[in-house]
């Protein structure tokens, strides 16, 4: 079989999205997918990276550019049609893709698709809803894939005829380390946070907590340098945090381990553009996890699906920096009981959420 995935990602960036794309393609071509990945043709300081090595995945899928004009107006519409041509002459089995527009163009010439959500658009404007709505409703569309149980009631509220044809797969990780490699230290402890620095990602609570606890060290990974320049001013010079600024996907992990504990302290609401706390499945959780770390995470219903509190980690009300001091003191005060977080969401990671094990439910769904 020969899938074209459909996207307006720069490849490589610093955005999430970028990350599950190509984890995505990786896992179609592991299930002997032939794979075309179709992106925004990136011209700026990234562009001499080898996107594979960036990514940590292998060369064993394609990677076509198509280009992409940012100083257009109508850009996304524009992009949108040349990626579905671009996908047209390809000549793939079948279509797949996050870029509404793309994957709705190639609907429109002919070829079967299936759209992956992860969030309501349809509710953005009438363009948005009248492509959602068609791809609903064609038989063409092959199915609709959602990050999350929230999320596929939101659009099966909106369109209750896709129920049929609407799947559920949460985000996923890949396996590096190993549940023996885990003994939970009880002294100088680090914990970490890795991941976006935008409004509602978790700064805002980390910034409290670290001057109540001192004698923790954080160590804090991603961010623009405009974005850890502001974030430092905020905090002030205290000895016990080490921003990391950027780093690159394949060095995550790397940061992960050499931590104790891992926080994830998303608000009530998180707007990256669009508001996604409804229905948000985190790369960050499921890559904690692969991590074999205990994870402390704010307890919201979505992350319910995946988390289970004093299971796999600890929930803990997202705006309540106390809260989130006696979590860190309760592991580790509780060693045992942080050692059977790390290896319960780990064991989770194998059983459930690899990006393979992704890949192969959602072929085995729309095929």
């Amino acid at each position: 079989m020969k899938l074209t995935y459909l996207s307006h990602a720069e490849i490589p960036s610093r955005k999430a999205h970028s990350v599950h794309i190509m984890k995505m393609c990786s896992a179609f071509s592991a299930e002997n997918i032939e794979v075309d990945l179709i992106v925004a043709n990136n011209k700026k300081s990234q562009a001499s990276e080898n996107p594979y090595e960036f990514y940590s995945v292998e060369p064993d899928f394609s990677i076509q550019n198509v280009q992409w004009f940012s100083s257009l107006p109508g850009k996304y519409y524009l992009f949108g049609l040349m990626s579905a041509l671009k996908s047209v002459r390809l000549k793939p089995d079948l279509v797949y893709g996050r870029f509404l527009f793309g994957v709705w163009g190639a609907l429109i010439l002919g070829k079967n698709v299936v759209f992956e959500a992860h969030s309501d658009l349809f509710n953005r404007d009438t363009l948005h809803h009248r492509m959602s709505s068609h791809l609903v409703t064609s038989k063409r569309c092959k199915g609709i894939v959602v990050i999350s149980q929230a999320l596929k009631k939101a659009w099966v509220d909106e369109f209750p005829d896709v129920e049929p044809k609407i799947h559920v797969a949460h985000d996923g990780a890949d396996l590096r380390a190993k549940t023996s490699d885990f003994s939970f230290k009880t002294e100088n402890t680090t914990v970490a946070y890795a991941g976006s620095m935008q409004p509602g990602k978790g700064m805002e609570l980390i910034a409290e907590l670290i001057p109540l606890c001192p004698d923790i060290k954080f160590v804090i990974a991603g961010g623009s340098d405009e974005e850890v320049r502001n974030w430092k001013q905020k905090i002030g010079q205290l000895p016990n945090v080490d921003f990391k600024g950027f780093i690159p996907h394949s060095d995550v992990q790397r940061v992960l381990s050499d931590a104790d504990i891992l926080l994830a302290p998303f608000q009530e609401h998180v707007n990256v553009g669009e508001e996604i706390s409804r229905w948000m499945s985190p790369l960050k959780i499921f890559e904690y996890m692969a991590a074999n770390r205990p994870v402390i995470c704010s307890d919201l219903p979505v992350l319910r699906e995946v988390l289970e509190n004093g299971n796999n980690a600890l929930l803990v009300p997202g705006d309540e920096p106390m809260k989130w001091k006696a979590a860190i003191e309760e592991l580790i005060n509780q060693p045992q009981k942080a050692e059977k977080l790390a290896t319960n969401g780990f064991n989770e990671i194998v059983d459930k959420y690899t990006w393979r094990s992704r890949a192969r439910k959602v072929l085995e769904f729309i095929l």
